[in-house]
């Protein structure tokens, strides 16, 4: 049923929904992540990711930093698209204690 402001749902149901949902949760929290992906890029690319820490191992470079919700891993993921690499993994980093 169509409420009085044109809106298919009830607003305060779309706000409980969301405040359940797990994701929605965890969006709001910053993450440490590692991403390798097969060929090399070099420190210089740093500042296009963002300040992550790029290492390079043989054909193999590793990407590891804090990425601050998904929106920015996404944005982080398409980059490495751009360039046409591999993705070979993406692994979220246990915290430090």
């Amino acid at each position: 049923m169509v409420s009085g402001n044109g809106s298919l749902f009830r607003r305060d149901t779309e706000d409980k929904a969301l405040e359940r949902h797990p994701h929605h949760q965890q969006s709001a929290e910053m993450r440490n992540y590692e991403i390798k992906v097969q060929g090399v890029l070099d420190e210089a690319w740093a500042d296009w990711f963002h300040g992550i820490t790029i290492t390079v191992s043989g054909n193999m470079t590793t990407l590891r930093g804090t990425i601050i919700d998904q929106a920015a891993l996404r944005g982080i993921l398409s980059k490495i698209w751009d360039l046409n690499l591999t993705l070979i993994a993406v692994n979220v980093l246990e915290k430090e204690t």
